[in-house]
Parts: structure tokens; sequence; C-alpha cells
């Protein structure tokens, strides 16, 4: 799979865990052109590879595929990258055209035949386009129109923590009804603002308890000495641990609670967001468990997640602890929070239907390949 943008490398890797969560023998590379996109430094948890593949020579294309001998290739949107593109298809590797829009051809469109374009889009066995705009442009380059969807535009697809249905009962009837506000992922330096906001918050809801979930239990003795200078009642939780009605923070030190969390807490404030430089945490998990998203300023490495959450109105940007702590009181109100969790649903698995068109499409082809007289 080759990403041509930071968006369709999220989405990629959600294509990839539906293929490889179904068929435990497939492994998927990815590559990128380091001159468009510098991938955070997640992104590549769900692939075998995450390959930098410059658009300029084809020595890196021929290694690559020398190494792998991909049985499928997929790239996404235009910006094609002929002497890859070649090389691929004449090693007998399936290519699909996925997401191909108008700007990946832009300055092209009074100049498709004769066009090196022409002869490289011939190479594809099919072609997704984003628009009916993209896909006139296909059928006008020349490429065979039985060959070519119109879809949506390509979408990350969250592929959220799995947590069992009762420990979500057991806890939700636990808390009683009290409202709750989870920090997740929270930087160290990130502290203060969290727990500033809950102590501006519980002063208009008493009852309110913070939920801090630590990616690292490095971070705990800190946030405990913090809690302690604040006079907030506090405690750490384990599973299975009451929670006591006068807490007003409950940390959770435990990564693999994520999930509960998410599907427990009405609203989630989303930490590396306040610090400059860290880049953030994906929103689309929160958002498709139903909790509503609050950010800060620094969300660069996930920033087409977060447009969409906040066009949708299921995502608000806090500057600063006071910030937090206002909309923190503003959504405990319950018909705020549902509201945004409900649009924040929509925007998470609205690229849902996509990512199966393409695994069935990709599995379609590994069959054939597959199949007697077909390539090794």
């Amino acid at each position: 799979m080759h990403a041509t943008s930071r968006m369709r490398l999220a989405a990629l890797r959600s294509i990839a865990v539906s293929l490889t969560s179904q068929q435990d023998d497939l492994h998927v590379i990815a590559t990128y052109d380091p001159a468009q996109l510098h991938p955070p430094g997640d992104s590549d948890d769900d692939f075998a590879m995450l390959i930098p593949l410059p658009s300029t020579g084809g020595s890196n294309s021929r290694q690559i595929i020398a190494n792998w001998r991909p049985d499928v290739g997929i790239w996404t949107g235009g910006h094609l990258n002929g002497p890859a593109i070649r090389v691929a298809a004449e090693a007998g590797t399936k290519l699909i055209l996925m997401d191909a829009d108008t700007d990946g051809f832009r300055g092209r469109r009074r100049r498709w035949f004769g066009d090196p374009v022409q002869d490289t889009l011939n190479r594809f066995q099919h072609a997704l386009a984003g628009s009916p705009e993209a896909a006139d442009l296909l059928r006008r380059a020349g490429f065979p129109p039985e060959r070519i969807e119109v879809t949506s535009r390509l979408q990350s697809v969250p592929v959220p923590p799995d947590c069992p249905d009762e420990e979500v009962t057991s806890v939700s009837q636990e808390l009683r009804g009290r409202p709750v506000w989870l920090a997740a992922f929270a930087h160290p330096d990130e502290f203060g603002f969290i727990v500033t906001a809950q102590r501006n918050a519980v002063r208009l809801s008493h009852r309110l308890l913070l939920v801090i979930l630590l990616e690292d239990r490095a971070y705990l003795s800190d946030l405990l000495s913090l809690l302690e200078g604040m006079t907030l009642r506090h405690a750490v939780w384990h599973l299975g641990d009451p929670i006591d009605d006068q807490l007003q923070v409950l940390v959770a030190d435990d990564p693999e609670d994520l999930g509960l969390w998410y599907r427990v807490a009405p609203q989630t404030f989303l930490g590396h967001s306040l610090v400059s430089e860290e880049g953030g945490r994906c929103p689309l998990d929160a958002a498709a468990l139903g909790s509503a998203v609050l950010h800060g300023p620094h969300v660069g490495a996930y920033s087409d997640s977060y447009i969409r959450l906040t066009g949708a109105g299921a995502a608000q940007l806090v500057p600063d602890g006071n910030a937090l702590g206002v909309q923190v009181s503003r959504l405990i109100a319950p018909d705020l929070a549902a509201r945004m969790a409900l649009a924040g649903w929509d925007v998470a698995t609205e690229g849902a239907e996509l990512t199966g068109r393409v695994a069935a499409l990709v599995r379609t082809l590994l069959e054939a390949d597959r199949a007697p007289h077909a390539r090794a």
C-alpha cells in the first residue's frame, strides 16, 4: 500500500487491520513519499513494514518489489510514481488505484493522450474514484469504464480497544449515575491543566469524577504528588476495586483499561495536545465508543481526524486548564454530550463501507492469484 497523505496513511492502517484480522498469513507493507508526509511515530503498528518510497528514482522501488514480491498493490490518490508502478506491474503485482481525485492529476486534463500518466494508469486492474469528476478524468484518460467505481472518499476507520460488556456494566452500576470525564494519554506537562480543570468544574458539580488514564506508570508518582498538593480526594484504581463516593479523581494506571473508560465516560480529553510538538493522539477510537472529544491545539499528527470531528460538532478545542474546566462543566449536561457523541460516531464510522469494499477486492485478487495456473 502506498500513501500520498497522512490521512490516507491512517486509512490504510484500517484496511490493513481488516485484512490481517481475517487472514493470519497476510502481511501488509506500507510505503510513503517522505517529500509528501512525515508519518507519526505510531503509524507503523499495523504494518509489517513502513518504508519511505521517494518519487525520484526507481532503485528503491525495485528493491522493495524484489524483497517482498507483493501479490497486490494499492496506490492512493494521484501523483503517480510511474517507475514504481511499472516495476510492480512487471513483477506481476495486481494493482488497485484507490481514492483517485482530481487534485492528484491537476494540470493534466488537456494532455492525457501521449502522456506517460496514461501508460501508468493502464497498469491498474481496478480504480476507485473518490468523486464522479475523478471517474470522468479516468475515463477520458482511456481507463476502461467497467473497471472504475465511484466510491466515498477514503477515511480512517478506527479499531477501538475492546472491553467485555460485563466490565462496562459493573463499573457503570458502581458509579450510580455520577458524571464522569476521562483524561487519556495525558503528558506530565498537562497534569496541572487537567487537575485545575477538575478543581474548577467540581465546584459546579460536586459529584463529578475525573478519571486519569496513564499511558505510562512511570508518570504515577508525579501525578499523585500533584493531587496531594491540590487537596483533591484521589485513589489509584485497579479493576475490581470499589469506587468511593467521595472520590474526586481516580487514577487508572493500566493502559489496557482504555476501552472500558472510553465506554463509561461521556466526554474525553485527549492528552499530548496542550503540549507543543507532541502531535496529539488519534481521537477516532474515543468517538467510535461514544465519548465526546476535548483536545488542545497541538494535534498536528492527526489534524485531518480532528478537523472532521470538529466540523461535525463532535470535538471541542480547549487552549488551557481553565477552558478545559469550562467545557467539562458544560458537557455534564447529558443532551450536549450525547449530541457530540452521536456526531462523533457518524464521523468515526463513515469510511467503514469503503474499507470493507477494498478488503473484499484485495481478497478477490489474492484468491485469483492462488487459483490454478496463477503466478506462484
